[in-house]
């Protein structure tokens, strides 16, 4: 009995042969993963076969000419392991090497590894539905059973059985040992090995991915912070937010302790950056104000635990441009998931840029939908005076009132009729202008022209009203300017607007001033007055149609309120500026230019 327990310590001091097997298997499967099955499986097998050729180096003789090693569990282990042509390979190197080795135990040695040669292949079948443990006690128990009987071929059949009686228990358990144990060590490396695969390739396929997200993203290390959280939480701290509202400086060292590791292409265009150590060190002006806003509900996310956190802020790219963005970041359960949170940015410039276009859109339509109630509002009342006019004498004449026709007074009412209808042409021809101007339909005839001669003309045709509200008007056009470029027409009928106004609201005594010069390859023309003046509140009313200076609607006298507005639009239409400036009691002064476009 003590003989075959030293076998069995034999055996299992044999079992050392298996370090270089795991050793040199862990290489193997590592270099031979991109090759072919048939291939892998020959190289597996060639590797298999030699240490299982080593192991025979290391004789443990139980009879005359009958050795016992570790090779049957090897050549098992290079089928599951390996795969069936691997153990026919190995299974035949070895095979070979103990008939030429010779002795009594020979050929009991061959029928051993072929049987464990089937027993290995068979292993392999069994990889994908047995657990490692179980497939591998099975396979060490049929290898066992199934090769004992190859010592019945040593010698003759009584001698072959009772050395199989001898060596059956310590035989049987050091090789069970060797497949069992030595099974679950390649399992393990295995395991390792495929582990370490799916982790190269998931993250070969994040990287893949990530690069070619058309998503922003930036990878943040936020396990620093982390550790500080969990700090102030053991401190006693209940709320975060109030906390670092107090303590400012604690923000500060969190941001410090944030780092960013990556970013992905998407994330460095819609910055407008070059390279990621150009963002990271620009990160305070791409973050801008908002950024420590961001950054608190981040922390306060984290603090809470919460599942994800997605904030809406402004971000600046480098250019300058500003982006309404969503800054979005899952909040891991994993405190080792920290050190690589995806933080994702999505630009929501078009979107908030459209909402904005919308809403002003829609200001601007409620605004014009009040501007149509105002102007119908002040088109009744400035028709409804002169028709009252008219209607009103003229059913005087009608009714013969005062006598048959022809009396004197007959002829003042007529003349009330034809002023009146005269002030109804007058308008209808101002609001077909404004009209013509707002549809796109007024064109213009522009050349070169004289502006002297239709600063001239202007003053010419208002020289009578002046004079008879003790008005002077002067002109100050130097020799020297250049040709107006415009519609000499369309000029006119600015300067007319200009000065009728002035002259309407310029007090007796007075004085009216029309300037010209060159400015910037443009002509500007400047009409200026000392009259009562515009209140800064209503300069901009005052370019609105049917709004007067003048505050009482009801003076029908003192015109439609058109004129500023039909002046503004047809100096736009030149492509120049129209300006006012005004204080009350003062005078006013409207400014505006006629640009050249060839200079």
């Amino acid at each position: 009995m003590g003989g075959n327990f030293d076998v069995f310590l034999l055996l299992l001091n044999n079992i050392s042969i298996f370090v270089v097997l795991i050793v040199g298997y862990s290489y193997l499967i590592d270099l031979l993963r991109p090759w072919k099955s048939a291939s892998r499986q020959l190289v597996l097998g060639l590797f298999f076969g030699l240490v299982a050729i080593g192991s025979m180096y290391v004789k443990i003789p139980v009879a005359e000419g009958v050795i016992v090693d570790q090779r049957n569990a090897i050549i098992v282990l290079c089928g599951a392991f390996g795969g069936p042509w691997a153990a026919v390979i190995g299974g035949v190197m070895a095979g070979v090497y103990r008939t030429y080795l010779g002795g009594a135990g020979a050929l009991a040695g061959v029928f051993g590894l072929t049987l464990s040669a089937i027993v290995g292949g068979g292993l392999y079948y069994m990889r994908w539905y047995k657990t490692d443990a179980v497939r591998l006690a099975i396979g060490a128990f049929l290898a066992v059973l199934l090769t004992a009987p190859g010592f019945l071929l040593v010698g003759d059949f009584w001698f072959g059985l009772d050395l199989m009686k001898r060596m059956i228990v310590p035989w049987g358990s050091a090789i069970f040992t060797g497949i069992f144990v030595g099974g679950l060590l390649l399992a393990r490396e295995d395991r390792r090995q495929r582990l370490e695969r799916e982790k190269q390739d998931s993250q070969s396929l994040f990287e893949r991915l990530f690069e070619s997200s058309t998503g922003a993203y930036w990878i943040a290390d936020f396990r620093a912070v982390l550790d500080t959280l969990n700090t102030i939480r053991k401190s006693g701290v209940r709320d975060l937010r109030v906390y670092l509202g107090q303590n400012p400086e604690v923000q500060e060292k969190l941001a410090r302790q944030v780092s960013i590791s990556h970013m992905n292409q998407a994330c460095l265009l819609l910055y407008g950056a070059d390279s990621k150590d150009a963002l990271i060190r620009a990160r305070g002006r791409v973050f801008g104000p908002d950024g420590r806003r961001v950054f608190v509900e981040q922390l306060c996310a984290i603090w809470d635990r919460a599942e994800r956190v997605a904030v809406e802020t402004e971000h600046n790219r480098l250019d300058g441009a500003v982006l309404s963005v969503i800054v979005s970041m899952p909040i891991p359960n994993d405190p080792s998931e920290f050190a690589a949170i995806p933080v994702n940015v999505v630009d929501l410039t078009e979107r908030v840029a459209a909402e904005r276009a919308r809403d002003e859109a829609l200001r601007e339509a409620r605004e014009a939908d009040r501007a149509k109630s105002r102007f119908l509002a002040a088109m009744s009342h400035e028709l409804r005076t002169p028709l009252n006019a008219i209607l009103g004498f003229s059913e005087a004449i009608q009714q013969r009132m005062f006598g048959p026709p022809g009396k004197g007074v007959y002829r003042e009412y007529a003349g009330y009729i034809h002023s009146s209808g005269k002030m109804l042409l007058s308008l209808v021809e101002d609001i077909l202008d404004v009209a013509e101007i707002e549809e796109g339909k007024k064109s213009l005839t522009l050349e070169k022209f004289d502006l002297a001669g239709a600063v001239g003309d202007c003053v010419a045709m208002l020289k009578h009203r002046a004079d008879e509200s003790g008005l002077t008007i002067t002109t100050a056009i130097p020799v020297q300017l250049p040709q107006a470029f415009g519609d000499r027409r369309a000029v006119q009928q600015v300067l007319l607007n200009l000065l009728s106004n002035s002259v309407k609201y310029t007090p007796s005594g007075g004085s009216i001033r029309i300037e010209a010069s060159a400015v910037d390859g443009a002509t500007e023309i400047r009409v200026i007055d000392t009259g009562k003046g515009i209140p800064a509140d209503r300069l901009h009313d005052v370019l609105e149609p049917f709004i007067r200076g003048e505050t009482d609607p009801h003076r029908a006298h003192e015109g439609w309120g058109l004129g500023l507005s039909i002046a503004r639009s047809l100096v736009t239409l030149h492509e120049g500026d129209f300006r006012i400036t005004s204080a009350v009691g003062e005078g006013t002064t409207v400014a505006f230019t006629l640009p050249d476009p060839r200079n």
